[in-house]
């Protein structure tokens, strides 16, 4: 039988009189739509075909909030950018006073033991004694060095400090801050998210390690006598698109654990062997240490065994001043630092003198929030992870970043999901009670139906969900902003 030749009229006659009907249908059906027993029917209208949807008030909200930002690499909140309105008109900057005014609107909120912690935050800065880490987990909203490279180039700028800080052994997704190969016989397994568990839960602080072996249940010698010799290497090497402060590093740290049986380390740089050793078959948590007097531009690790140990990740440094970690979890709710292994999570803290550590989380669970009981089980969780990390690295000071704004379509419109506000007001009571401080990222760029807003701003993908890049400096900014406010009042208060 042959095959029917459809006329290409016919087929520009059917187009037409789909959007006939389609079109009479609109003109039909009302806009609250049809209800038939438990099915609703409706019809996007074609008012509603827009890609976004906010009222006047909370266009000019956010346009005032955008206005008043400066993403430059100065101290303190002076100066303000210039930013389109949706008339495509260029809104004047903000005057020197409107822009301070705009960045207390969202101040970090605390009680009396939150304070505590943030101020021996501030004097260990100010001190500047040696090297201080803070750790900057988060989402996908921070994947890519997104919203931390920003802070880190503050920070470094400000108290010194040089590098990405750490970095994971194998990275799965393009970074900013580094750049990094590896051999193919790598397997990544995290405490988060779809991936490879490891039965031990020796993850390390950043939530991953990855083995160039399977983990056995049970390594003895008859096993190990059975096992071929395999190896495995990993290359690392600073990033051109990295802010100035992180290309430059000259310590070198590689964290690891799990090691029970002899493993060879050799590193070179370039073509030179800057280190042969054998990494310590106790099991526990350990780093070895490089040092150098320039950043190395080409460091490799080459792993010869039969049994390979956890590598956690490495920490490329300065030798003094602060190191910010960017340490993106894709599909976290935040819940993952009680899948640690203890000794292991507070082990390697302890070794990069966690001072800071900021959890930004919640954005994976608004979506799958179902009603209000549910928002506040999951609060209850977070606050476990917040009790934690203040055990894992005692004295330190955990600092909440709240979910932003995030849209779902209702009837082609965008409008916030509606347990948002709720989840993060139970997530700012659960990070104060556990004595953390809590900042406002939904309310500080908008509030309720900001996202549009800033899609249309191209400062936040279609996805109406994710920052771009150049959103992710505006909410870096706008979090800087408030935590420089309690900077200088506390300043102010102890001269």
């Amino acid at each position: 039988m042959g095959i029917k030749r459809i006329h290409p009229l016919h087929i520009v006659l059917y187009i037409l009189a789909v959007f006939f009907f389609l079109g009479l249908y609109a003109l039909v059906i009302p806009p609250e739509g049809w209800r038939l027993g438990n099915w609703e029917i409706t019809f996007v209208r074609p008012g509603q075909l827009h890609h976004a949807s906010s009222d006047t008030l909370s266009r000019e909200k956010v346009e005032s909030i955008l206005a008043a930002v400066d993403t430059s690499m100065t101290p303190g909140t002076a100066g303000a950018m210039a930013v389109q309105t949706d008339t495509g008109q260029i809104a004047k900057p903000a005057a020197k006073d409107t822009v301070r005014k705009q960045a207390e609107t969202v101040r970090l909120v605390y009680d009396s033991t939150g304070r505590k912690h943030l101020h021996r935050f501030f004097r260990t800065l100010q001190q500047n004694k040696g090297r201080i880490s803070i750790l900057h987990y988060g989402d996908s909203q921070i994947e890519s060095d997104r919203i931390t490279g920003f802070i880190r180039e503050k920070f470094q700028s400000l108290f010194g400090g040089y590098g990405p800080g750490l970095i994971p052994a194998t990275e799965v997704y393009y970074m900013y801050a580094f750049r990094q190969h590896y051999s193919d016989n790598w397997t990544r397994y995290v405490a988060f998210g779809q991936g490879n568990r490891l039965r031990s839960r020796k993850y390390g602080a950043m939530g991953s390690a990855s083995r160039f072996t399977p983990e056995y249940a049970r390594v003895d010698s008859l096993m190990l006598d059975s096992l071929p010799v395999s190896e495995a290497w990993i290359r690392i090497r600073p990033s051109l698109k990295a802010y100035g402060r992180a290309r430059r590093y000259s310590e070198v740290k590689m964290h690891y654990n799990d090691c029970v049986a002899p493993v060879e380390l050799t590193v070179k740089e370039g073509e030179k062997t800057v280190l042969t050793t054998s990494l310590r078959t106790d099991g526990k948590q350990h780093a070895v240490r490089l040092h150098f007097n320039h950043t190395p531009q080409d460091l490799t690790f080459r792993f010869k065994g039969k049994v390979s140990p956890n590598v956690c990740g490495f920490s490329l440094e300065g030798t003094r001043g602060v190191q910010v970690s960017n340490i993106a979890l894709r599909g976290s709710d935040g819940a993952i630092f009680t899948r640690i292994r203890f000794s292991t999570l507070s082990g390697m803290m302890k070794e990069e003198n966690t001072q800071m550590v900021i959890m930004q989380f919640g954005g994976n669970a608004v979506v799958v929030f179902r009603d209000s009981a549910h928002v506040r089980k999951y609060a209850g969780w977070f606050q476990k992870q917040i009790y934690r990390v203040r055990k894992a690295m005692p004295g330190s000071t955990v600092l909440v970043i709240g979910p932003s704004d995030m849209s779902q379509t209702v009837k082609g419109e965008h409008h916030t999901y509606p347990l948002l506000p709720y989840a993060v007001e139970q997530m700012e009571k659960a990070s104060v009670e556990a004595g953390a401080s809590f900042w406002n990222l939904y309310e500080a760029m908008g509030g309720e139906n900001a996202m549009p807003v800033w899609v249309e701003k191209q400062l936040a993908a279609k996805d109406y969900v994710h920052f771009t890049g150049k959103g992710a400096k505006f909410a870096a900014q706008l979090f800087w902003n408030a935590l420089w406010k309690d900077y200088e009042e506390w300043k102010e208060a102890n001269r």
